[in-house]
């Protein structure tokens, strides 16, 4: 009996080791509508709270900007409609003992009628409205701390400010609403009345245009050809506020259920993702945002907003069976990335980038290489040369940045060492000699035996720091008006006798003393 008990026990401890080996089951909140979804959010990161945000749910505009105001008073978002204040709505209130709630939007968006059940009810209400809802969200941001730094997104849609929500909130930055083509002058008050030196615009030109964000301080944009795209960048720029121990996962075709589950990211310090309930795919953008999680080993905890026909079951399968095999050790490849020298010429080298067995980089299919994070070559497809506008010897180190085929960057920026390609086969004996120096000039000898690639090879030209010989003869001395020491590198070309290049062009070879 005690050796049966034994087993018993220690199968629940080898099976607790293998659970725990994987992500957490996915859970999900929802309920029939997003009323109840709200509730069901609410119910699960709140016991007990004085204070909650009200919101209507089945209208954006003002209800967006307040995820701040949510987490600076450690408040859930409740839902109502424009008139009556759902039952489950109002049981939450009840059972969450709430005193005092913030009214998001004016009479024309949540009633007056609404408010008087509320204070019937015993809660103090405090609307916050404006005149449109570009005025509300200043309003809602005057209840913050005073900001250093605000999130701008485009008052014509929702799927920005969702995304920016739980980081705002974190961060108790406030957000705040723009048309696309002028500043409203509410925006510009604010703007003076604080002393701000960061803000992060989301979205390109055609969502806000230039003039538009011309006229906030600090001005940084972050944009994707998409709005999944700019969740992820979103979520990417912002990864040292976020934990990703716990992961959200809403719909991006609406926005009730991701406006209530802003606060408890916020308060789990986890991200949310936006996914299309109408694909069984999830999109590249996260692919590429999942694959960075599995390459730093988090296992985060999955809960899906809203029901099955918000957030489909195969989309969070494929989520958590992603995450999964990398605990499971059967996907253990990393990226392989190798950056090779193939030409160095008078004012440019020619490179080319390449990438295996890709993980953080799944998707990427072109690159282009930066130097002091500034582009330095075109956008080219991944295995293909590219020219450098300025020469790079081999050894030195240059940023790579990877992008899919719709231009948006898959991964992060990464260096890469480069290496001068072998060029030469074992037959080809090159040596470069330095015959003598001084304080303005060297004297050289190049020297070829046993030509293959080289072969008809009969002059040849060096190159060095931007100053070129003569082409002369192979064995013959050759000046550089610089001063050499052995070990430098320099750069040779051959030619035939009709002056015709032969092999690869400005291959570099290190300067041996002359004995």
């Amino acid at each position: 009996m005690k050796k049966i008990i034994l087993l018993l026990l220690s199968l629940v401890f080898l099976l607790g080791m293998e659970s725990s080996a994987y992500a957490s089951v996915p859970k999900r909140l929802t309920g029939n509508n997003q009323y109840e979804t709200a509730v069901a959010i609410a119910q699960d990161g709140w016991e007990q709270s004085d204070y909650a945000v009200l919101a209507n749910g089945e209208t954006y505009p003002d209800a967006l900007c307040a995820a701040p105001l949510a987490q600076k008073y450690n408040a859930p978002i409740l839902l109502t409609t424009f008139n009556d204040l759902p039952s489950v709505t109002k049981k939450e209130l009840a059972a969450l003992k709430v005193q005092y709630v913030f009214i998001v939007g004016g009479t024309g968006v949540i009633s007056e009628a609404i408010e008087s059940e509320l204070q019937t009810m015993g809660v103090k209400t405090i609307r916050l409205s404006g005149h449109d809802q570009y005025d509300t969200a200043v309003q809602i941001a005057r209840e913050l701390p005073s900001p250093h730094e605000i999130f701008v997104v485009t008052g014509e849609d929702y799927p920005d400010a969702l995304s920016v929500a739980p980081i705002a909130s974190i961060a108790q930055a406030p957000i705040l609403f723009v048309p696309s083509d002028y500043l409203p002058e509410s925006i510009k008050k604010f703007i003076s009345e604080n002393t701000i030196n960061k803000t992060y615009i989301i979205g390109d030109k055609d969502l806000i245009n230039d003039n538009v964000v011309g006229q906030f301080p600090g001005g940084e944009r972050i944009i994707g050809s998409d709005k999944y795209v700019r969740n992820v960048n979103i979520n990417n720029k912002f990864k040292q506020l976020i934990s990703a121990k716990c992961i959200y996962v809403a719909r991006g075709e609406g926005f009730a259920d991701a406006l209530a589950g802003g606060p408890l990211a916020a308060k789990l310090k986890g991200p949310i993702l936006l996914v299309d309930p109408n694909s069984d795919e999830l999109p590249s953008s996260i692919v590429a945002y999942l694959h960075r999680l599995r390459a730093d080993r988090v296992q985060p905890q999955l809960t899906s907003l809203g029901g099955t026909a918000a957030v489909p079951d195969i989309l969070m399968q494929k989520i958590s069976n992603f995450l999964k095999e990398q605990s499971s050790g059967s996907i253990s490849k990393s990226d392989l990335i190798s950056g090779v020298i193939q030409r160095i010429d008078a004012n440019s080298t020619v490179v080319n980038i390449s990438l295996s067995t890709p993980s953080t980089y799944i998707g990427a299919t072109q690159y282009q290489v930066c130097i002091k994070n500034c582009a330095v070559s075109s956008v080219v497809p991944i295995g293909t040369d590219t020219t450098v506008n300025q020469q790079v010897s081999s050894g030195s180190t240059v940023q790579v940045k990877f992008t899919n085929a719709k231009g948006d960057q898959i991964g992060s920026i990464t260096n890469v060492l480069l290496k001068a390609t072998t060029t030469t086969l074992q037959t080809d004996v090159v040596s470069c000699t330095l015959k003598s120096t001084d304080d303005n000039s060297s004297v050289i000898t190049i020297n070829l035996r046993n030509p293959s690639v080289y072969r008809g090879a009969t002059r040849c030209q060096v190159y060095v720091n931007g100053l070129e010989s003569f082409i002369m003869p192979i064995g013959f001395p050759m000046t550089i008006s610089q001063e050499l020491n052995s070990g430098d590198i320099v750069l040779v070309t051959f030619y035939n006798d009709k002056t015709a290049i032969v092999g690869p062009v400005n291959v570099p070879f290190k300067l041996v003393k002359n004995k």
